[in-house]
């Protein structure tokens, strides 16, 4: 259960994402995806046992963590951890935030590292099929990004993990 934040906004045009706190006190962005119907309630529920490593839940520092999920009726929403200072790579990029090559370069090594452990680490293989600088958040100097909304597949089920990286 979280209380709802006064942030919202649209990603990619088919979600909502929305700020939260959990009852422990923790904050959280929270994904409402959109779709109806027999077809998006099995492709959703395909999705969340990818994206929570198959009830094992991802073990990698550059994987955001999913902290849970709700499927009742058309209603689907994820709920992530929350990665403070918000903002795209594509973002940072063209207002000059991200700084240097040395940042750029450490943002990419950490997206890299996310791509090695779903590809050569996880079993099944997870392939991620739309890593972009616009599906890369990133949380400020110092700190982690995290990443990409985009599609992959776990051999034929196709869903969007958070990707992080150091910068």
């Amino acid at each position: 259960r979280t209380s709802p934040s006064k942030e919202s906004s649209e990603v990619e045009g088919s979600e909502r994402c929305t700020g939260g706190v959990l009852h422990d006190g923790k904050e959280v962005a929270v994904k409402k995806l959109r779709g109806e119907g027999p077809e998006a309630e099995k492709k959703f529920r395909m999705e969340m046992d990818v994206l929570s490593g198959g009830g094992r839940g991802w073990c990698h520092p550059n994987l955001v963590v999913l902290y849970g999920w709700c499927l009742f009726g058309a209603v689907k929403l994820l709920v992530y951890e929350f990665i403070p200072g918000g903002g795209t790579l594509e973002e940072a990029v063209a207002n000059g935030r991200l700084g240097g090559w040395r940042n750029r370069v450490k943002a990419a090594k950490g997206v890299a590292r996310a791509l090695v452990y779903l590809h050569h680490e996880c079993h099944p293989a997870v392939v991620h099929r739309d890593v972009k600088a616009s599906n890369v958040l990133l949380a400020g100097r110092g700190s982690r990004t995290s990443g990409s909304l985009g599609w992959w597949d776990q051999e034929t089920a196709t869903s969007a993990p958070i990707l992080q990286a150091a910068w």
